[in-house]
């Protein structure tokens, strides 16, 4: 009880640090997208501009178990924080696209070390039979963050220097949330470097369920608002469809709950096959209430990708390996968020606005065929026994 006790005292300040963080990421999302529609309009270079971002994140993990060995985790936090806060600020202008690229690179990058430190405590924090619930619940917190934040938007303005400074105050006030519990580093200290195509290797599947779920949430984050002003909505309500999106992070603890329950990988199967069923039907309907209702299921579906995923692969190394692993595995699905935006751009430039949907069915198709036909390989070779597909050992 006592060790519960501190759990919850230690967790909270993480969780809520989490949340406060998201508010701003989904605001800066909705503006960066609608500044470049209204400065670029071409889909391959708000691609590219999004691929940064990203991008930018397989750059630094492979300095962040270093940067977080030196720094400490928390000083680690504090200034890759106050880092996307002095982003957030110089986004208010736009001083040419050369300029943009490098705003959007520093942000990226310093998202992507605070959310990878912060979820690496968590799993060391959680004990092993709750860490998917532990987890999935500080996905949740980042979700809802993210959907409130276009909601803030619309109150505060898209078009002069507020909404910009009110996402950097989230920013700080992050930092004073997650400055309780103090410095984690010697926890989740790097001990071994292992290298990425080891991690692709070991675990096709896993790793390919990371890229499958960024490639897909990746495409739909970039284009979603561009997809609904094409469609002909007005900026509210495509930013509206991005807020509906990410409340779908309802279904977290419902799918931390499975993960912890079932087999893993059956829930990552199923997943994927619910998501893809929505993809499709996405792309065949214009009704807007329909859109909304698959868009909040469809991330809901999504996190059964994902969520086993990261579990997965954290057990199968050494807790001191963990920022390193996550950091592998950040770092693929990373690659995972710019195929998916660079394909997807390049399909809506060709065909339209359904292009979004037509390459998300595409990626879940290819995961789903794949994962099917290693199972049944070994289904029929009776290396892995029918029965325990189903259930968690």
């Amino acid at each position: 009880m006592e060790g519960r006790k501190k759990l919850i005292i230690d967790i909270i300040p993480i969780y809520l640090s989490i949340f406060l963080s998201s508010i701003p990421f989904g605001m800066m999302s909705c503006l960066a997208a609608i500044k470049m529609e209204h400065h670029v309009g071409n889909s391959i270079l708000i691609s590219l501009c999004s691929a940064t971002q990203i991008l930018s994140g397989v750059f630094i993990s492979k300095y962040l178990p270093g940067i977080a060995r030196i720094f400490g985790t928390s000083k680690a936090i504090y200034l890759s924080t106050i880092t996307a806060a002095l982003a957030s600020l110089a986004m208010y202008k736009y001083e040419g696209y050369f300029l943009w690229i490098i705003v959007i690179f520093s942000f990226g990058a310093s998202i992507f070390c605070f959310s990878v430190i912060r979820q690496t405590i968590i799993l060391d924090m959680a004990p092993p039979n709750h860490r998917a619930i532990l987890v999935s619940t500080g996905g949740m917190f980042m979700s809802i963050g993210n959907a409130l934040g276009p909601i803030i938007l619309n109150y505060v303005g898209h078009n002069d220097f507020l909404p910009h400074l009110v996402a950097a105050l989230f920013y700080i006030s992050s930092i004073f949330a997650i400055s309780y519990i103090g410095d984690k580093s010697g926890v989740v200290k790097e001990n071994k470097r292992i290298g990425l195509f080891r991690y692709i290797r070991n675990s096709p599947k896993i790793m390919f369920g990371g890229f499958t779920f960024s490639y897909s949430q990746a495409s739909i984050n970039a284009f979603l608002i561009i997809y609904g002003i094409k469609s002909g909505m007005m900026e509210n309500q495509a930013s509206l469809l991005f807020s509906v999106l990410l409340f779908g992070t309802i279904f977290s603890l419902p799918m931390g709950y499975l993960t912890d329950t079932i087999n893993r990988r059956f829930l990552m199967i199923f997943s994927s096959f619910g998501s893809l069923v929505c993809a499709i039907l996405l792309l065949l309907t214009d009704d807007l209430k329909i859109t909304y209702a698959l868009l909040f299921l469809m991330f809901g579906l999504m996190i059964g990708i994902k969520l086993p995923a990261l579990i997965l692969i954290n057990e199968k190394y050494k807790p001191t390996q963990r920022l390193a692993v996550n950091s592998a595995f950040s770092r693929f699905c990373f690659i995972g968020s710019i195929c998916g935006i660079f394909c997807t751009g390049l399909i809506m430039e060709l065909i339209g606005p359904y292009g979004l949907w037509i390459s998300v069915i595409l990626i879940l198709f290819l995961y789903l065929s794949f994962s099917i036909c290693n199972y049944w390989h070994k289904f029929v070779s009776k290396t892995l026994p029918f029965n325990s597909f189903f259930y968690k050992k």
